[in-house]
């Protein structure tokens, strides 16, 4: 059996099973029965291949991805005909021996509709299937997400372009990976640019908003992602590691919130999201620097949420625990199995899990949330 869920647009969802075919048999079509603006219409095929569908008019595009069984979907919009011409549609595999992925998306002047459909293998059993349907609620934002060329703000950065966001990628020495970046949001559809700045440094912090906004117009949402450690316990900690921590994780923020806050005033809406750390909130052996300056930057969001509350623009916070990244790959295995041990959940967190709630509250409909922190511990903190 094959078994998924439809998300439409509105909400709504139906979950529909399909019987696997005979071998060289297709099954028939079936369709949601769920109300949506949106059909899908799903059939099984053994042909070795996936098969989209779009009417009208009809396209159609085939990714094998070495399985048994294979879907064959259709996709119809109840759109006018004419905007059906300019139609965009991206397909794409990605690692096919353990998940193909499909992207089909919309842009309409009626509907902003963002489909993605998932394949994924389950063992000796036939394929599953997952389609989500979103409003693209970030269409015509400009984000800035700093230290976004890698781990936690890449997948920032990524996740604000699939909402609609045209993305600023600020880097400090990895330009491959920045453009890397960029190189996927602009697949996306979106406007996207990597800039080099080191955001401790005023005047670097100063030209790269500048010149951002001299080509995307006004940054309407900043996320100061950017941070780095100099771990050391206090007594054997120097001066200049202090100060360094400091520089980028604290002032980074400052500077460019100072930049890019007179715009948001002027328009009377903005986002602001500081990227805190668990160490801010509970202290880590070895890292007063960095909890120093992560504890700073939750005080800074909430007393900034009050001064600008009135001005349409929100300050919040989200505060990762241990997060799969670069800077928990160079953590001893034996210390990384003592964090396991001391979360709930077992494990440590996905870079995407930290971007859904940076997206949730960049969303223009998280308005009435502000000077709040979001912990993304797996329960490690609560």
């Amino acid at each position: 059996m094959l078994k998924g869920v439809l998300l439409s647009p509105d909400c709504s969802h139906s979950t529909w099973v399909l019987p696997a075919p005979m071998q060289g048999e297709s099954a028939t079509t079936r369709t949601s029965s769920a109300p949506s603006r949106a059909v899908l219409y799903l059939s099984l095929h053994t042909t070795g291949s996936v098969r989209l569908c779009r009417t009208p008019p009809v396209a159609t595009v085939q990714r094998p991805f070495g399985a048994k069984h294979n879907l064959a979907v259709s996709v119809t919009l109840p759109l006018p005909t004419a905007d059906w011409a300019n139609l965009p549609a991206t397909f794409g595999c990605i690692e096919p021996h353990l998940l193909s992925v499909i992207d089909i998306r919309y842009e309409t002047s009626h509907d902003n509709l963002s489909w993605r459909a998932e394949v994924q293998p389950a063992g000796s059993l036939p394929q599953r299937l997952r389609f989500v349907s979103t409003v693209m609620e970030l269409k015509g934002r400009v984000s800035l997400v700093s230290g976004s060329s890698r781990g936690i703000g890449r997948a920032i950065a990524i996740m604000l372009a699939e909402a609609g966001s045209d993305v600023i990628v600020n880097y400090m020495s990895n330009r491959d990976a920045a453009e890397e970046v960029v190189g996927q949001i602009k697949r996306l559809g979106r406007r996207a640019v990597a800039y080099k700045a080191d955001v401790s440094k005023t005047d670097q912090s100063l030209v790269m908003v500048e010149e951002a906004q001299k080509e995307f117009g006004p940054i309407q949402i900043l996320v100061n992602n950017a941070g780095i450690t100099r771990d050391r316990s206090f007594l054997k900690l120097s001066p200049e590691q202090w100060h360094e921590v400091l520089l980028v994780n604290l002032n980074g923020p400052f500077n460019l919130i100072g930049r890019v806050l007179p715009h948001m005033v002027e328009s009377k809406w903005g986002r602001i999201i500081n990227i805190t750390s668990i160490v801010g909130q509970i202290g880590s052996f070895g890292q007063s620097n960095y909890a120093v300056a992560k504890g700073g930057l939750m005080a800074f969001t909430k007393t900034l949420a009050k001064e600008v509350a009135t001005k349409g623009i929100t300050v919040n916070a989200v505060s990762p625990g241990y997060i799969e990244t670069d800077m928990t790959a160079v953590v001893p295995e034996k210390v990384l199995d003592s964090v396991r041990q001391l979360t709930p959940m077992g494990r440590l967190g996905r870079p995407e899990e930290v971007a859904i709630a940076v997206r949730f509250l960049a969303d223009p409909r998280a308005s009435f949330i502000t000077g709040t922190i979001i912990n993304v511990n797996g329960g490690m903190y609560m």
